[in-house]
């Protein structure tokens, strides 16, 4: 899918200044009016605009790669000006639309025309479908979503990434079911992609097909080293009534990762939960050290009160107040 939209949406008034010449001065020619003559002459001519719109592409893509969405977009009108036949071209200008509007909402009305034009040029552009589609669900254009992800598998029956979108559209439909079974499919036509598997984890998780979505996050934590990925894995784990698994998986990771204070604290509430008072006050004790959060002072004063130790759970609570 490349980079996706909901992946950065900063906004940029911008005044763009094009600082090149044409590049086409230097070679205008006069053709003759013998139209036979006109015809040979004008092939180099064109062939020399193909050529200047995918070094204005390329000088895009590079820009975009380095976050500066104006400068790319100059580039990328400059190949359009061109006459462009290339997709990419409309899907760089889409992108940069709605990274440089000031008002978000503009800038993806852009971005569809962009991307359109970019079917126009070329009909089996399957990312400009994708595109499309990951549009249309921020504006809660569902069903559209759904079409452009289901044109883009059918012009590309083998890309993932219209499945994701389809998968992603159909959830917002509430069609849940055909949401995972794209997911499904998704996953068959790529088991190393990161994306589709996410994608079809979140499905089943909020399903609450929990050990399912366990599976998956499980692969995605053995592909990635992704603390979000051990955070969903833990969680579904002890959704789905495996608990001590959940507590041992947060184990190996804290060994590695003894810093993780979001790992420390998932743990240190599954103790607590299974009655490991101790266990939890270590982590908890822990926790406070790095952060000295009054939730955490509150979380340790309920250990203490559990245990009995009354001096300690007071001082906890008056150290909450002050933080």
């Amino acid at each position: 899918m490349g980079r996706s939209i909901f992946t950065n949406r900063t906004t940029v008034l911008f005044l763009l200044v094009v600082l090149y010449a044409d590049p086409l001065a230097s070679v205008k020619v006069f053709l003759p009016v013998v139209s036979c003559n006109a015809a040979v002459l004008a092939s180099p001519q064109q062939k020399k605009k193909e050529d200047l719109a995918k070094y204005y592409k390329n000088l895009g893509e590079q820009s975009m790669d380095k976050g500066d969405f104006v400068k790319a977009k100059g580039f990328f009108e400059q190949a359009a000006n061109l006459g462009a036949k290339d997709s990419e071209v409309y899907i760089g200008l889409g992108r940069c639309s709605y990274n440089t509007f000031d008002k978000f909402g503009s800038g993806l009305d852009e971005a569809i025309r962009h991307f359109k034009k970019g079917l126009e040029v070329e009909p089996n552009a399957v990312r400009c479908y994708n595109h499309l589609s990951e549009i249309y669900c921020i504006q809660g254009r569902y069903e559209d979503a759904l079409k452009a992800a289901k044109d883009g598998s059918r012009v590309a029956p083998s890309d993932v990434s219209s499945y994701v979108c389809q998968a992603v559209a159909l959830s917002n439909l509430k069609r849940y079911d055909q949401a995972i079974e794209a997911g499904n499919t998704a996953v068959k036509l790529d088991s190393n992609s990161l994306v589709a598997r996410e994608t079809r984890a979140s499905l089943l998780e909020e399903r609450k097909r929990y050990l399912e979505a366990a599976a998956d996050y499980k692969v995605l934590l053995q592909k990635s080293k992704k603390d979000s990925y051990l955070y969903r894995y833990a969680f579904c784990l002890d959704k789905g009534g495996k608990g001590k698994d959940s507590i041992a998986i947060l184990s190996t990771w804290l060994k590695d990762f003894p810093q993780d204070e979001q790992a420390r604290l998932q743990r240190a509430r599954l103790y607590v939960r299974f009655g490991m008072l101790a266990q939890a006050e270590h982590d908890y004790s822990a926790a406070i050290l790095d952060a000295p959060t009054a939730a955490y002072y509150k979380e340790r004063a309920e250990i203490y009160k559990r245990q009995g130790r009354l001096d300690l759970y007071r001082k906890d609570l008056k150290a909450a107040e002050n933080n």
